[in-house]
């Protein structure tokens, strides 16, 4: 099984699935950077430090859209960089 494969597996897993439904409530079920409510949400790690994700430390997870999570990763994968969410970030530039 491949890095990828591993890593959607343990995604599936019933500790990471309980861990991302309490990082969204603690969000409010809100996105941290576009700000908007339900649809299809996502939770993120700002950098990964661990090997299984439900280690995580929370403060490192935040919820993020669906359509904000594809940007994050795009412009992570296009620039090499890899940004914290401190403040509200401009999808626009």
């Amino acid at each position: 099984m491949d890095y990828k494969e591993e890593y959607e597996r343990k995604l599936r897993d019933y500790r990471w699935r309980a861990v991302s439904y309490s990082i969204k409530n603690r969000d409010g079920f809100i996105c941290n950077i576009c700000t908007n409510v339900g649809g299809v949400l996502n939770t993120h790690h700002k950098v990964y430090t661990t090997k299984d994700p439900w280690d995580e430390d929370w403060s490192n997870l935040i919820t993020l859209c669906e359509d904000c999570h594809v940007w994050t990763h795009s412009y992570q994968n296009e620039t090499g960089l890899n940004f914290y969410y401190d403040e509200w970030v401009d999808k626009s530039t």
